[in-house]
């Protein structure tokens, strides 16, 4: 298995931890397609649109609470650390929708619920993780516009995924 990055190759992650590819940035890269796409504004807001007169499609409700029930189920142990990244990246987009000029107040209202869903969440956890993420929604809600969580780009090169 190759652990380093070696050569200038455009398709090679630029990875945090320098000359070795990061798992960690490999999970922030998919979690920036998944969410990116199911967490846009318009996006959400059609769903709402589309769930008005079809009942059997889903929500943005519904999207975003399977988003946060999947992020924040239990994990093997051996998985836990790409699972944190994955929280944190849920955690942090939820907030920024939140407060998402662009967003209609009812996607906006329903980025707020999944923030509480997620508090919820890490609330009863003894986590490293858990705690971090709490105090970054503590001060979101003290404060959402000064404390809007700022993205980390994933290091994956430019361009859609083949």
């Amino acid at each position: 298995m190759q652990h380093e990055n070696t050569g200038v190759d455009p398709e090679a992650y630029k990875s945090s931890a320098g000359y070795l590819f990061s798992p960690y940035d490999g999970v922030r890269s998919i979690a920036e397609i998944v969410f990116g796409g199911l967490l846009d504004p318009e996006r959400l807001a059609r769903m709402d649109s589309i769930h008005h007169f079809d009942s059997a499609s889903p929500s943005a409700s519904e999207v975003i609470s399977a988003l946060v029930k999947n992020a924040f189920t239990a994990t093997v142990a051996a998985h836990a650390d790409l699972s944190d990244v994955l929280q944190n990246a849920l955690a942090d987009r939820l907030m920024i929708l939140a407060v998402d000029d662009n967003a209609t107040a009812e996607v906006r209202a329903e980025a707020w619920s999944g923030v509480n869903a997620v508090s919820t969440h890490v609330k009863g956890s003894q986590s490293g993780n858990a705690a971090a993420i709490e105090r970054r929604i503590e001060a979101f809600i003290r404060d959402p516009k000064q404390n809007v969580p700022k993205l980390k780009p994933s290091g994956a090169p430019a361009g859609p995924p083949i």
